[in-house]
Parts: C-alpha cells; structure tokens; sequence
C-alpha cells in the first residue's frame, strides 16, 4: 500500500517516466552535501558517483554491488581542511598496477590536491596545485588524455597536471579568472569569464614533447577565443561538454544555450521554467546525451529533452520537503540521484 501511495507521488502528467523513490541514505559526516560527481570518462563506469562534503568524499556504486546506490570508499579531510571541488581522472590501467582504476582529484581551501585511487582505496599523491595557498575552486579531468587533469584556482592560476612515473607532473599554466572548467577533446581547454563569456584555449602545445619537457607551456587570456558572449547582466553558472562538439551553458537568468564547440555557433535556446536566483546552478546530463535535469529551491526536478530545448518531466517527492541542492544520473537515464542538506536520494523510473 505504502509502494502505491509513494509510486502515485511520483507520477506526473503527460510524461514517459514514473519515479520511484528506491533509497534514502543519510551521509555519515553529518554535513551538507556540495557537490555530486558522476563519472562519465568511460561508459564502463557510469554507475560510479562521488558526493563531496565539506570534510568527507563518498564513492557510491549505483549497479555492481547491489540493487541500489552502495557505499564502498569514504575519505576524510584534516579538521583543519575543507574540500571544495573535485573531477574525476581517467586511469591508464596499463602502466597500473591494479586490473582495473579509477582516480578522483579533490581540491581543497588551502590549494592542495588530494589524487584517490579506488582500486586501492586510499590516497596515492599530494599536490601542491597553488604556491600562495589559494584555495582549488574548480578542476576537470580529461576523457582523451590519461592521467590528466586541470585545476583552478581562486588567484585564476589554471593549472595542466599529467601523472607519471607515480608522481604529477605540470605540464600547462594558463592566467584566467574562472568558476568552471572542462576539457574538449584532444586540444582544447573551456573556461567561463567573468564578462559572462564561454571562451575556448588551444592547448595542443601543452601535450607536444610534453614527456621530455618539464618546463610547463605557459598561455593567457589573450590566447582564448569567445565562443559565446552575452551582453545582458546574467552570469554564466555552469556549463558542460555533451560531446566533442556541444557544450550546454547555464545562465543566472534561466536561459541554456547549447553551443557548438568547433565553430561557435548558437544550436539550441530556452528557458527553464520557475527558475529563480535561489536555484542550485549546476545541472546533469543523463549518460546517454538526451536529457538535461535541473533541481531548484522548492525541490522540484525538472528534464528537458536537449534536441528540442523542451520540458518532458517534473517531479517533487513529498519525503524531501526542502531544496534540491545538487542532482545527477546514475548508470542511465533511469537513475537519478538528488541531495538535500547530508541526505541522498535515489530515484528510479519505469
């Protein structure tokens, strides 16, 4: 009966999903969750999700190791340290010891990145990402190169690390003032400038010789090129790469425009419906390209169909009753993954 009640909740009008709640888990740090990390490097480990708190990181499987979202890995920070960001980082499994790797960079407030690996389940390296101890806002890892990943720092000091010979190595600097970052294929790098830009940096140089040069290539603002401005006051939030020739922009006003990345150009427009300033900016891709999902303050998701720029559901559990800070897929489209304060949860649709 309570399964009935629960699956009518989820149920919304003219819609092909029905959402049912399948787990609630309430985080053992107690603290609020900051952010939800899917990773999407590889499809063979899309149902790997990580949730960064303030002084905790958990690693939770959506698939393998039970019917539900499970918790297998759990770090803690120093007292004295706060996580702030993290990316995933893509594992050369032949030069690994392990049959099988994943690595998770974790930046913190005092400029330090902590490099997890789970198949060992512990920390592997510490690194220094900023001489002056400013703190790591932001930082992607790369779905081409291995081993590689960027930082950000709150000085604009971005930063190109690649892993080798068990140690990081950096490789690429470049001064820009930025909130977001992301890889783009093979040679480019995405930032998002403080006069509301999406700008493009080529950064084939930083990997040319990159093994025999340990002097990083150095860049700046100058070298990128706009890929997307607006002239209005709203600030470009958040942004993500679909693919090696989409990136999907969230703005502070509501508006998602998805640009094509190679030439700049303007595809798809629309604004997302009830949007307000209190909402949470960063939104999720489902693994398969077509969805977009957007919570807000009333915890109210939302899906957009990506190729028509249209709404295709929406839905509010009665059980959260507060914000939806951050929302993510799981495995597939399917699976949904929501926080409030320190509580996760799992959603499934039929």
């Amino acid at each position: 009966m309570e399964e009935e009640q629960e699956h009518k909740r989820l149920k919304t009008k003219n819609s092909e999903f029905s959402w049912k709640l399948k787990k609630v888990i309430r985080e053992s740090s107690g603290e609020n969750i900051r952010c939800l990390l899917p990773n999407r490097l590889d499809s063979s480990l899309y149902n790997i999700l990580c949730s960064i708190s303030k002084h905790q990181v958990n690693i939770y499987d959506s698939t393998h190791f039970g019917e539900y979202l499970d918790l297998f890995m759990a770090f803690r920070s120093a007292p004295e340290e706060e996580f702030l960001c993290g990316a995933w980082v893509k594992a050369d499994l032949e030069s690994s010891g392990a049959l099988s790797d994943t690595l998770l960079a974790i930046g913190t407030d005092s400029g330090k990145i902590h490099l997890l690996s789970l198949a060992y389940s512990q920390e592997i390296e510490l690194i220094s990402a900023n001489e002056t101890g400013a703190a790591v806002v932001a930082m992607a890892g790369s779905s081409v190169h291995t081993m590689t990943f960027a930082s950000l720092t709150r000085d604009g000091n971005v930063k190109i690390w690649q892993r080798r010979n068990e140690q990081c190595t950096l490789i690429g600097n470049l001064s820009f003032s930025s909130t977001v970052i992301s890889f783009l294929g093979d040679h480019f790098i995405l930032l998002a400038g403080k006069d509301n830009t999406l700008r493009r940096f080529d950064i084939s140089s930083v990997f040319e010789g990159s093994e025999s040069n340990d002097i990083p290539v150095y860049l700046n603002e100058d070298d990128g090129q706009i890929l997307l401005k607006r002239s209005n006051l709203s600030k470009l939030s958040h942004f993500q790469v679909q693919n090696e020739h989409q990136v999907i922009c969230l703005f502070s006003d509501g508006t998602v425009i998805v640009v094509d990345a190679v030439h700049g150009e303007q595809q798809i427009k629309w604004e997302v419906s009830n949007f307000s300033k209190d909402n949470a900016c960063k939104f999720a891709i489902s693994p398969e390209g077509d969805y977009f999902a957007l919570s807000n303050s009333n915890g109210v998701v939302s899906l957009y169909d990506i190729s028509a720029g249209k709404k295709v559901d929406k839905f509010q559990n009665e059980r959260m009753r507060k914000a939806c800070g951050n929302v993510a897929f799981g495995a597939k489209k399917s699976q949904m993954i929501i926080s409030t304060d320190c509580i996760l949860w799992f959603f499934v649709s039929s």
